[in-house]
């Protein structure tokens, strides 16, 4: 998150007051003298004026100098959010291109399009990508090297992992892989005990989550199962005064017909759906939702049919960008067609809020 720092000097008014009386001051009372009769003793004369000093005139103050105005750090100003969809790139070196491409334009890439890219603020990015380490040390060791330089993971793809620096920030991440907690799977896999281990599953990574996330950290890529498996990485950005705190929603989460009513309920206590524990044979998934309990932010979500393709969902999403909503999540309507669902975050700032 980022403070704008406001430095006010205040302006001291003096006033200077004049001294005393006028130049001349005093000079004494009138007396009277008698004419004296012949032979007798004469009067005595009046005393001789007494010269008085003149009192100072105005004093002149000098006011102190004012103190200048510490520069600040400019933010880069907000933007009513705007989408693209581009083509999907066959290789990874093309992705790349595209990435940096348009990242000079100002766009970054989006979570929930394909091919999408998102701008809403004037800045720019630039993108690295190297490859993805085997084992969990050797990648945390690439991810803090990367984080020291402003960079943040964004996605893996193929045998790459991608980074993306926003010009204008001064973050820095730091990284720390976990192994999962889980329990081990149920032998044998029954539909019952599959959703048993997946609640057992969901409260593991909760309470992994919360420690970490009391510290600053977010849980990055919960679960992960690229080539470093059953892991959980975290990120903590060294601008962000965040603290994170975790919980199992209050209903578990729907694959069709949308969860927009669910994510009301807790959006309304600034909790944001994180991610769904569930597998092919679980109907219905574990919800986990996360909220920065630094600040007081709260959600409202709204959710549209459109098509599956990736250029309509982003005129769609621009639509909605309009009254406020980004988009949060793509999935299937009770009649398996495509749907958007959107948030619109109320006295929030950060990583949470905006689009993703």
């Amino acid at each position: 998150m980022k403070f704008r720092l406001w430095v006010a000097a205040s302006a001291v008014a003096l006033s200077a007051c004049g001294g005393g009386g006028g130049g001349n001051g005093f000079a004494g009372l009138p007396i009277a003298v008698a004419t004296s009769p012949t032979g007798s003793t004469p009067a005595t004369p009046a005393p001789e004026p007494v010269a008085v000093t003149p009192g100072p005139g105005p004093v002149e103050v000098t006011p102190e100098p004012t103190a200048p105005t510490a520069p600040t750090t400019p933010t880069p100003e907000a933007l009513t959010p705007v989408y693209e969809a581009l083509r999907v790139a066959s290789t990874n070196a093309e992705y790349l291109d595209q990435l940096n491409a348009q990242g000079a334009r100002g766009f970054r890439n989006s979570e929930f399009l394909n091919a999408g890219y998102v701008k809403d603020s004037n800045t720019t990015y630039v993108y690295e990508s190297l490859p993805t380490a085997t084992d969990a040390a050797a990648w945390q060791a690439q991810l803090n090297a990367q984080g020291a330089r402003g960079f943040m993971r964004v996605t893996d793809k193929g045998d790459d992992t991608f980074y993306r620096k926003d010009t204008r920030s001064t973050s820095t991440f730091t990284y720390t892989i976990l192994q999962k907690t889980s329990p081990p799977l149920p032998t044998p896999p029954t539909r019952a005990a599959l959703e048993a281990w997946t609640r057992d599953d969901a409260a593991a990574f909760v309470e992994q989550a919360n420690a970490q996330g009391a510290n600053g950290f977010y849980a990055d890529s919960p679960n992960f199962t690229g080539k470093v498996t059953r892991v959980n990485i975290y990120r903590k950005d060294s601008a962000s005064p965040a603290i994170y705190s975790y919980k199992i929603g209050a209903t578990p989460y729907v694959t069709r017909g949308g969860n927009v009513q669910q994510y009301r309920f807790e959006g309304a206590s600034g909790f944001l759906l994180h991610t769904v524990f569930g597998s092919p044979v679980v109907v219905v998934g574990v919800t986990v939702y996360v909220k920065d309990i630094s600040q007081s932010a709260t959600f409202e979500f709204t959710q549209s049919a459109n098509s599956f393709d990736d250029g309509i969902s982003a005129a769609a999403a621009n639509v909605e960008a309009r009254t406020g909503y980004v988009l949060f999540a793509r999935t299937l309507s009770t009649s398996g067609t495509g749907l958007s669902e959107y948030k619109k975050a109320t006295g929030c700032t950060g990583f949470l809020c905006g689009a993703q």
